[in-house]
């Protein structure tokens, strides 16, 4: 039965050993998300704006992508390429651990692959690493790639 894999992609060199990690844990019927993360910060001076609470349950439309996600999901799409992989190529606005835990639950993953990028103790303690976090909360298997 296919599986369906995300891998987290900054356009890093860590990110790309993500996706070769993913490419090496998968088989050619199991279905790759490449999924790239741009966080926003909260926006209060203009409450309707992505971010923020809004008085309506209104949803503000996503806004086009941003043309540096465009260079690294192709970038991402030629690292596929090279080991004969397709994959879907997504990407979201948000929290990094957030963002890729709903396109989890979404997809209903069986995997993520994410590289762990080097926090400090108190960045840890305070919650602000996202692959700790991910491990947490996935409900599924996680591999954390590291340099």
């Amino acid at each position: 039965m296919p599986r369906t894999i995300i891998v987290a992609y900054d356009d890093s060199p860590l990110s790309v050993l993500a996706i070769e990690r993913a490419i090496i844990e998968t088989s050619p019927e199991d279905h790759i998300v490449i999924l790239t993360i741009v966080e926003e910060p909260l926006d209060v001076v203009e409450p309707r704006s992505r971010g923020a609470l809004a008085e309506s349950d209104e949803v503000p439309p996503l806004p086009p992508e941003p043309p540096h996600v465009t260079e690294a999901l192709a970038n991402a799409r030629t690292v596929l390429a090279r080991a004969g992989r397709e994959g879907a190529l997504e990407w979201a606005y948000g929290d990094v651990a957030g963002a890729i835990l709903d396109v989890a639950r979404q997809t209903d993953a069986d995997m993520i692959v994410v590289g762990e990028h080097h926090h400090g103790m108190l960045a840890r303690l305070l919650g602000d690493d996202p692959a700790a976090e991910i491990k947490r909360s996935a409900g599924c298997e996680v591999i954390v790639v590291h340099a």
